[in-house]
């Protein structure tokens, strides 16, 4: 599935994080190098889709939960 959200970010011209702190995937526009200048780490400067991913449907819920934390435009839950 890595490989699938990372093409999508591609084609959209975004670059893509895997586990962003503890969600799945975020998909952004840009990094912050000003405030942050590890080049091995992904700070975005705005999140425009938080991704996560959940193999076993009952824990929906909590996945559900990490993904409204965020403050990003969209939001996906793939179960």
């Amino acid at each position: 599935m890595r490989g699938c959200v990372t093409e999508i970010a591609r084609e959209l011209g975004m670059n893509c994080s895997h586990e962003y702190y503890t969600v799945d995937a975020i998909l952004y526009h840009e990094r912050d190098d000003g405030n942050f200048r590890n080049p091995r780490c992904a700070y975005a400067k705005y999140i425009s889709v938080a991704i996560e991913i959940e193999n076993n449907c009952t824990d929906a819920h909590v996945e559900m939960n990490k993904l409204q934390l965020l403050n990003a435009p969209l939001t996906v839950l793939i179960t």
